[in-house]
């Protein structure tokens, strides 16, 4: 039985450290492309005024610290950092991994931990 198990670890290991290469880590261009930013885009012009490094937001009334990014010149939500080795902002980045040769961001994060959790094992 145990001959079983190593071998659907390994199966485990290897399907994620797939799905971590495979899946993009989630940027803003793929934020922008998105169904529910389309679906919601009167509201992102309307509330969102840009001014030079910070953005407006008139519907709460208050400023919101999101930059510019310098290099895409794209506006960069929270926990957002540029990669320079991928050339594009990634969603919650974590680093970019050269095992897997990508970015660990906010859509293969799970992929990537479970990759390890079963390396390990």
């Amino acid at each position: 039985i145990y001959k079983y198990l190593i071998f659907f670890e390994l199966f485990l290991t290897l399907f994620n450290d797939i799905l971590a290469m495979i899946i993009k880590p989630g940027s803003i261009s793929d934020l922008r492309n998105s169904k529910y930013y389309k679906t919601h885009s009167a509201y992102y012009s309307e509330a969102f005024k840009i001014t030079p490094y910070f953005i407006k937001n008139n519907y709460l009334n208050r400023e919101i610290q999101w930059k510019i990014c310098k290099y895409c010149k794209e506006i960069k939500p929270l926990r957002t950092h540029h990669c320079s080795l991928c050339g594009v902002c990634v969603i919650k980045m974590d680093h970019h991994c050269p095992w897997i040769n990508n970015c660990i961001g906010q859509n293969n994060q799970r992929y990537f931990l479970l990759f390890l959790f079963h390396s390990f094992c």
